[in-house]
């Protein structure tokens, strides 16, 4: 069984590291931002914000269709990856794993440095954000 966990969660790590590669290409980092529960609901609550501005801004015609397009890949990919991370990342605290919360939290803070930078087109400053 123990040997069984162990590959489940290499096989989960390689996964997260291909997605912090993917993520991170070209992102500057969020400065200040520090991974802990309360943060990571802050974190899904701005996103919410986020997603609810751009839909009234796209209604209102403040934003573009091009703008708004950028927001809605993001959204779709948060959505794939925030919630796998944030449960790996409790998984990783609550073994003492180091290594993989130093990955999830590499991770979350990429989602974190986007969702700054997409908040910051319609106004919404985003926990942590730049």
């Amino acid at each position: 069984m123990r040997a069984h966990r162990t590959a489940f969660n290499l096989t989960q790590l390689a996964i997260l590291v291909a997605l912090a590669a993917w993520l991170m290409a070209g992102c500057a980092t969020v400065t200040g931002f520090v991974v802990t529960g309360e943060s990571l609901d802050s974190v899904g609550k701005a996103f919410v914000t986020v997603g609810q501005t751009y839909n009234r801004e796209l209604d209102a015609k403040r934003v573009t269709p091009e703008q708004y397009r950028d927001w809605a890949v993001f959204a779709r990919k948060f959505q794939q990856a925030y919630p796998s991370s944030v449960q790996l990342w409790k998984s990783a605290v609550a073994v003492n794993d180091a290594a993989l919360t130093k990955k999830t939290n590499e991770i979350i803070t990429s989602l974190v440095t986007e969702l700054s930078r997409l908040g910051s087109v319609v106004g919404v400053q985003v926990l942590g954000g730049t």
